[in-house]
């Protein structure tokens, strides 16, 4: 490879040296850290392990429970891909669009992490309280039975 601007070569390679050494190397409160942390007390993960299944779980039965949802079981996330049966002619992204404006809650639809826009994917995020998620769902719910 041949370059026809050699004097800019010097400025190009100090500008890798800058982005390649903020890319490598590690910073140093986070090498401080590591230590302490894989070291240290783990009740906490548990604790925090187990509230997260426990609204996975509420999630997934809130799905279940409502007629042309479906979701696999998340074994390692904190969000599920819910799919909707039909979406008439909807794309899944004019589906979301069509959900929050109508009910105020926001999902991601699936087509944005690779899915078929026409296979009905959307994204939910469980970290929310169950309160809260059963807000979502009753309103998720309401949509499909008004609008499908």
């Amino acid at each position: 490879m041949r370059f026809t601007h050699a004097d800019k070569m010097p400025v190009l390679v100090q500008a890798v040296y800058r982005f390649a050494g903020g890319r490598l190397c590690a910073p140093t409160p986070t090498q401080y850290a590591a230590r302490p942390s894989l070291e240290g007390e783990r009740d906490f993960q548990m604790d925090f392990i187990g509230e997260l299944r426990k609204r996975r779980d509420f999630a997934v039965q809130c799905v279940r429970g409502i007629k042309g949802l479906s979701c696999d079981v998340p074994q390692a996330a904190f969000y599920l891909m819910i799919k909707v049966d039909h979406l008439g002619e909807r794309t899944d992204e004019r589906f979301v669009l069509d959900l929050l404006e109508e009910t105020g809650v926001l999902m991601v639809h699936g087509s944005g992490f690779g899915a078929d826009p026409r296979q009905g994917y959307f994204r939910l995020v469980y970290l929310a309280d169950e309160a809260t998620l059963e807000i979502v769902f009753r309103r998720l719910d309401r949509f499909l039975t008004n609008n499908l």
